[in-house]
């Protein structure tokens, strides 16, 4: 593994230190919230407004997450999980949402969705599936 054990908290910690969180929202509150929630948590942070505003950033090959609303948009009908699914960064994706619904949760799960989650957020849980992705990104499992 890539970080020292000394106990498994640490290690958690010491991952979440080298781990990027891209959080793409298109409303400013939401997006200052879940940014704050990140780096409380002690991730490296960017937040972005748009899918367009993510696909121009040099995302890294490993350590980072994504999470972003499901509902994200780019032009008439391409949606965030169709748009990353045909890019070659193999970013673990957790998507978030307001209005969930079953062809949204098929979708996300099709494309290989590492976690789902309906707001209001369990920020625990959120923050545990992110360690979580990052994990199996390490494993070879993302």
């Amino acid at each position: 593994m890539p970080w020292r054990e000394v106990s498994e908290g640490s290690c958690v910690a010491e991952m979440a230190e080298r781990t990027t969180v891209f959080i793409v929202d298109q409303d400013d509150g939401v997006r200052r919230a879940l940014c704050r929630l990140m780096e409380a948590a002690r991730f490296e942070t960017v937040c972005l407004d748009s899918m367009d505003a993510l696909l121009e950033y040099p995302l890294p090959d490993h350590d980072a997450v994504i999470v972003a609303d499901v509902r994200t948009v780019r032009g008439p009908s391409e949606t965030l999980p169709a748009c990353l699914h045909g890019r070659t960064t193999r970013l673990p994706v957790i998507y978030t949402t307001d209005y969930d619904t079953n062809p949204a949760r098929r979708e996300a799960r099709r494309l290989g969705a590492a976690g789902y989650f309906r707001r209001p957020l369990d920020q625990q849980a959120l923050v545990d599936a992110i360690n979580f992705a990052v994990l199996n990104q390490h494993n070879g499992k993302a």
